[in-house]
């Protein structure tokens, strides 16, 4: 028997089955689930330190904040207006490091600009 979370069994205090009810219903029924919004959860994601990249910064330099401060993903600013505009990722930075291949690709993509590479 396969269990799907659509349809999750409620339990009284006793244990026994009050009704089946979908996951998102039940999520629904819970206000502040309900009633939070985007804006309130993104004061807890915190860019902290918050390390700025911009469109032309090379790979080299994202490699250096990426692995001097352990960070995950790092903002991807626009520079005339100040704002994200996107995010790179450890995982993509990766990503493009395993599409070079041999000891020269290193000196051939330390001073290319990030939009370069699409990440």
């Amino acid at each position: 028997m396969e269990f799907d979370i659509n349809q999750a069994p409620w339990e009284d205090d006793d244990g026994k089955e009050i009704e089946s009810k979908g996951f998102f219903s039940i999520l629904g029924e819970n206000p502040p689930i309900v009633q939070t919004k985007v804006g309130e959860l993104a004061k807890y994601f915190l860019w902290d330190p918050f390390f700025p990249i911009h469109v032309n910064d090379s790979l080299l330099h994202v490699l250096l904040l990426l692995s001097k401060h352990r960070l995950q993903v790092l903002p991807v600013m626009e520079q005339s207006e100040s704002k994200v505009i996107g995010i790179v990722s450890q995982n993509a930075v990766i990503r493009a490091l395993l599409q070079a291949s041999g000891l020269e690709w290193f000196h051939s993509i330390a001073d290319r600009s990030l939009s370069e590479f699409r990440l």
